[in-house]
């Protein structure tokens, strides 16, 4: 399924160095998961936290890269989270907001707060990475070298070790991401 995907003009925004790590913020597991391992296979580094109070920690203590944060979440929602990093430094890495429930006021706070574009869940993996192509470029020494497609090892009929290609479409990612 193909979310909106909303841009702000930023041409001031310059990719942030590959090395370092895309932090995701959810407070869905689920969504963490499902993000972090495909951003693995793409070959990026993520850190995660479960809601925007421990995100502002993690950013304020670790070298962040880029940001991908849920607007609903308790304590701080990504808004207010990409406000705190605002004020507080006004050099915060890069972000992109993504919310299930995507509005004209959600679109417009989110990118007063900085954020680069709103993903409306549920998104497909295409729109994820060309939204990090163009803002956090893969990794030069993974490029090219992992599929699109991640491999599990799960249980079958053929025994533990029967690897199964994961489809994106296979995955029930409405229930997943929003």
């Amino acid at each position: 399924m193909m979310g909106s995907l909303k841009n702000r003009p930023r041409t001031e925004i310059f990719a942030p160095p590959a090395s370092l790590p895309i932090l995701i913020v959810d407070d869905e597991v689920i969504c963490r998961d499902i993000l972090r391992l495909r951003l693995e296979d793409w070959g990026y580094d993520c850190l995660e936290a479960n809601n925007g109070k421990t995100a502002l920690e993690i950013i304020r203590t670790s070298s962040i890269g880029f940001i991908i944060t849920d607007f609903h979440m308790p304590y701080l929602n990504g808004c207010e989270l990409l406000e705190q990093l605002s004020v507080n430094d006004g050099t915060s890495p890069p972000a992109v907001l993504m919310t299930g429930n995507l509005s004209d006021q959600i679109q417009q706070w989110a990118l007063q707060a900085g954020a680069l574009t709103v993903l409306e869940k549920p998104f497909d993996e295409n729109t994820l990475h060309g939204v990090l192509h163009r803002w956090a470029p893969i990794p030069q020494t993974c490029q090219g070298t992992q599929p699109l497609s991640s491999v599990f090892h799960v249980p079958g009929p053929q025994g533990p070790s029967r690897q199964h290609a994961l489809n994106p479409k296979d995955l029930n990612t409405k229930q997943a991401f929003s």
